[in-house]
């Protein structure tokens, strides 16, 4: 299922990036207000979701993936942060657990 996700003046999407398809989070400053979508993992379908969501920027976690995705937000005019989660920003309170876009977004001091 995939849910509709709004636009807003300042928002965050954050993506989960995976080899076939990847989960985004859009967050407009409000856990009530995130939404999420799932996509393919391609070009094309990125490109859609940037230019229907208009974020402030796009935070995306350091991976295998991450670089053609950066390339790919500032070639269309989009903010990317690439957050290493292995930083101790990236840090959580159980000791295998690993954080995902969407637990970076809502951190409100964590560094990228």
């Amino acid at each position: 299922m995939t849910t509709t996700i709004p636009t807003a003046a300042s928002t965050i999407l954050a993506i989960d990036l995976g080899k076939y398809k990847s989960v985004a989070c859009l967050y407009a400053g409000s856990p009530d207000s995130a939404r999420f979508d799932s996509f393919t993992t391609d070009r094309a379908r990125l490109t859609q979701l940037l230019q229907r969501c208009q974020p402030s920027v796009v935070v995306i976690e350091a991976c295998l993936l991450a670089g053609w995705v950066h390339d790919l937000c500032g070639h269309l005019g989009f903010p990317g942060l690439v957050a290493n989660t292995a930083s101790e920003a990236g840090s959580s309170s159980t000791a295998n657990a690993r954080p995902t876009a969407t637990t970076l977004c809502v951190w409100p001091n964590s560094t990228l």
